[in-house]
């Protein structure tokens, strides 16, 4: 094992930064289109509202709705399939040769931004069906208009109450890009097999590969906690070398 890591350390280098590219463009990308889906799921038609108002956000809705479906009951790797063939072959192969950034890099991003807003969209309207709608309310009996008031009140404790699972749909990211190999996607899984027709060692390459995804996890598992404590007002880091101490009063 230390032996296939000194041989082909550059080759684990350039699979965990595509996978951590893939990661993190797919859930910053998702979690942007997630809110307008998570919105356009919680639209309720008003009484006051026209009917050019109503049609458009039964219609909204509706989208949302059937977009969430297809995307949250498909696999992943039937739709990079679907995304790689149908796109057209110059876009796909484009940036040339490069080992890093190249057209399947792009079709895979793309295959994972539109996957996960599918789930973070579903987590968006959970938080903010969680919000008292007693919030909303009193934000607009202060003159305060509909969409300002999802804007200003509503969505951002939505988003707050969502990062434990936003940060979930991060740590998925990582491990299911995976699949996208498939497409011809060299991620980390991707030069890991190449890895192993060259060292013939099969069972250390996937030890040493499993142990990179561990650690991946780990460490962003702790930096979302550490947000997560940062926007609940506790202390990022908490040291408290008395908690087990003990004191005691001398008696006079």
């Amino acid at each position: 094992m230390i032996e296939i890591i000194k041989n082909y350390a550059l080759d684990y280098g350039y699979g965990v930064a595509t996978t951590l590219i893939l990661a993190v463009v797919g859930t910053v990308g998702g979690f942007l289109l997630g809110i307008l889906l998570g919105v356009g799921r919680t639209l309720k038609v008003s009484p006051n509202d026209s009917k050019f108002i109503s049609l458009l956000k039964r219609a909204i809705n509706y989208i949302c709705n059937i977009y969430i479906w297809v995307f949250r009951g498909t696999p992943m790797m039937i739709q990079g399939m679907i995304f790689f063939l149908a796109l057209p072959v110059d876009w796909v192969g484009g940036f040339g040769d490069h080992v890093i950034f190249n057209g399947y890099l792009l079709c895979g991003s793309l295959v994972i931004v539109l996957n996960t807003a599918a789930y973070i969209g579903e987590i968006i309207r959970g938080g903010i069906e969680s919000i008292d709608k007693g919030q909303g309310e009193a934000a607009r009996s202060l003159g305060m208009t509909y969409s300002q008031s999802l804007i200003r009140v509503v969505l951002p404790q939505a988003i707050k109450n969502s990062i434990p699972a936003i940060g979930n749909e991060f740590i998925v990211n990582i491990k299911d890009s995976s699949v996208l190999n498939v497409i011809g996607l060299t991620e980390l899984f991707g030069f890991n097999k190449t890895i192993i027709s060259n060292s013939a060692d099969a069972i250390s390459c996937y030890v040493i590969v499993a142990i990179i995804y561990l650690t991946l996890t780990l460490i962003f598992t702790i930096i979302f906690k550490m947000i997560e404590r940062k926007l609940g007002g506790k202390k990022v880091f908490k040291l408290n070398i008395f908690k087990h101490t003990k004191c005691y009063a001398e008696e006079d």
